[in-house]
């Protein structure tokens, strides 16, 4: 007789309720498409895609503002735009902004690690915590360029530069 035993995941198919013009956003759509942490209570996914939709939002005020006044649009659906594999476009980028900004919330607030290195060694756990923030900065930048593109502004590439600033390693410039 085996002790293994293998948790079933969670999957959450609650909506969350948006502001009229923007799609309401799934749950489970979120989880499905990014892989979200399965051990995760629904109340915190809420939160993390909440807080995302929210700050979404909140950055294209100004082009929604734009879209009612100059369109008369009172919902995405009515705002020109070409139509991918049945889905319209603004709709797409916009899923894109706030999941990607939810999963960069995700990693970059529940880091798990351990120390595994010795004073003045880096550890196995501080390589997987500079891992995740590497790929949470991933995440943030691609919210960001769904942002643009919903805006109508050209890409801008950026890279941070590590370097040393008057002796103190680590900094950005």
């Amino acid at each position: 007789m085996s002790s293994f035993s293998a948790a079933v995941p969670k999957h959450y198919t609650g909506t969350i309720e948006n502001n009229g013009f923007w799609p309401d956003l799934e749950l489970e759509a979120f989880m499905t498409a990014y892989g979200v942490d399965t051990r995760l209570d629904e109340a915190t996914i809420r939160n993390l895609l909440l807080n995302a939709m929210l700050t979404v939002n909140n950055d294209l005020s100004d082009w929604v503002q734009h879209q009612r006044d100059e369109h008369g649009a009172t919902e995405i659906g009515e705002v020109q735009a070409e139509v991918l594999n049945g889905r319209h476009l603004y709709i797409v980028l916009y899923e894109m902004a706030v999941y990607n900004r939810a999963k960069a919330d995700f990693l970059h607030n529940f880091v798990e690690y351990s120390t595994t290195g010795t004073r003045g060694q880096r550890g196995q756990g501080e390589d997987r915590v500079e891992e995740k923030q590497e790929h949470a900065d991933h995440y943030y930048a691609s919210s960001l360029k769904a942002i643009r593109r919903i805006k109508g502004k050209r890409g801008a590439r950026v890279k941070l530069i590590k370097g040393n600033i008057q002796g103190q390693p680590g900094q950005f410039f």
